[in-house]
Parts: structure tokens; C-alpha cells; sequence
């Protein structure tokens, strides 16, 4: 017998507003769109041993990180309002990345031909007065509509178990003070994730990684 949620969060991303205007609770956009390019060159045409991060001209900070024989970078972000399905990666956004990545390096003398693969994606930020991606805030941003969706907006991957951690404690709380049901603290900071396993030193080899992770039961498929 199937019953419905009783908690319902937007973590939709790009198409949270979509959700929050189908839910009649949005009369503005709350979210900024952000396209992110990221490249890939050969090693040997950025040959960096370590992560790298710097500043460019326009205010903005660029990366770069080896990863074997390849060297990631990243990026340039430009507001987007295009098809969410299909962010594209036009020329001007490579040559615009490389132009950067060339200031920060100048010995590296990248070029487009130098291009392996490469990237874009879309990253909402919570919309303020600022016009500038550059100059909007990476904060993230919990809202709860008359419906009682909860919607997130901002934040960003490296601190998504955290955003995680904060989303679930409040529809914990609003199930305490609805239904009076307790609901034990978080342990997300205390679970480790596929592959960390700091204990048992660095895995080049997934199936190393996934026989000692199997042994110590936290490998998983999902």
C-alpha cells in the first residue's frame, strides 16, 4: 500500500525554479544560472605535479590538476540562460579558459589544437544584486514554501554531505515538531564513502580498492 511523502525537497539544480513555479510559490527567479567549462590537455602540455590554483585578470581563479597522463582545468563561468539539457561549449568559452590558464602559465603557450576533451555544466547560484558570476557568492541557500517544499539553491560539490546533513535536519526538525517523532543526529561525518580509506593508504588498482573495501564492508555498487 503506497502512501505519499510526508517531506518533499527540490534538489533539482538547474530546474529548481521550474519545480518552485509548479509549485505556485515563485513569483521571481531565485537562482542564477552559472555555465562552468572545464578542459583537458595532455600532461605533457602542462606538466604540474601538484593542484594548482591562481588568480587571472577579471577577478576570477582558475585550477588545474594533474590526474595521470592528462591535465584537468577549469574555469570560466558566464551566465547562461540557453537549453538546460544541452549546455554548449563554444569556442570563445575555450579560448577564453586558455587565455586564462596561459596568464596564470605562461611557459605553457596552450593552444586549441591542444584540447582533448572538455565540459560544461550548470551551476545555480542563489540570484542577488550582483550581475557578475564572478561576484555572486557560492553560498547555499534552504528555502521552505507555503507547501512545505523544501528547495535548495547554491552550494557547491565539494561541500555536498554537508548540504546534505542540513537539508535532512530540517525536515527531521519540522517532523519533530509535526509529529513529535525523535529522530537520531546525523552521521554522515562519521560514514566513510566509497574509497575513503585513509587508513589503508593510496589504491591505483580498483580491484584492490574493492576487495579491501569489500572486507571492511563499505564498498558498494550504488
Amino acid at each position: 500500500m503506497s502512501s505519499w511523502p510526508k517531506k518533499i525537497v527540490n534538489a533539482d539544480g538547474p530546474w529548481a525554479d521550474e519545480l518552485r513555479y509548479k509549485d505556485n510559490t515563485l513569483n521571481r527567479e531565485s537562482s542564477l544560472l552559472s555555465k562552468e567549462v572545464h578542459l583537458v590537455v595532455d600532461h605533457r602540455k602542462l606538466p604540474i605535479r601538484q593542484a594548482a590554483y591562481a588568480a587571472v585578470p577579471g577577478g576570477r581563479m582558475i585550477f588545474a590538476v594533474p590526474r595521470g597522463r592528462k591535465t584537468y582545468i577549469g574555469t570560466i563561468d558566464t551566465v547562461y540562460g540557453k537549453d538546460l539539457e544541452r549546455p554548449d561549449l563554444m569556442k570563445a568559452d575555450r579560448k577564453d579558459l586558455l587565455d586564462a590558464v596561459n596568464y596564470a602559465f605562461p611557459q605553457a603557450g596552450l593552444c586549441l589544437s591542444d584540447i582533448e576533451a572538455g565540459w560544461s555544466e550548470l551551476h545555480p547560484l542563489v540570484r542577488g544584486e550582483r550581475k557578475s558570476t564572478s561576484q555572486i557568492s557560492r553560498r547555499d541557500e534552504l528555502t521552505v514554501s507555503d507547501s512545505g517544499l523544501i528547495t535548495i539553491v547554491g552550494g557547491k560539490l565539494t561541500g555536498f554531505r554537508k548540504l546534505a546533513e542540513k537539508t535532512v535536519d530540517l525536515a527531521a526538525r519540522q517532523l519533530q515538531d509535526e509529529e513529535g517523532r525523535i529522530y537520531p543526529p546525523c552521521t554522515t561525518d562519521r560514514r566513510t564513502i566509497s574509497g575513503g580509506l585513509p587508513e589503508s593508504g593510496a589504491f591505483t588498482d580498483y580491484h584492490v580498492l574493492k576487495k579491501v573495501a569489500g572486507q571492511k564492508g563499505t564498498f558498494s555498487r550504488n
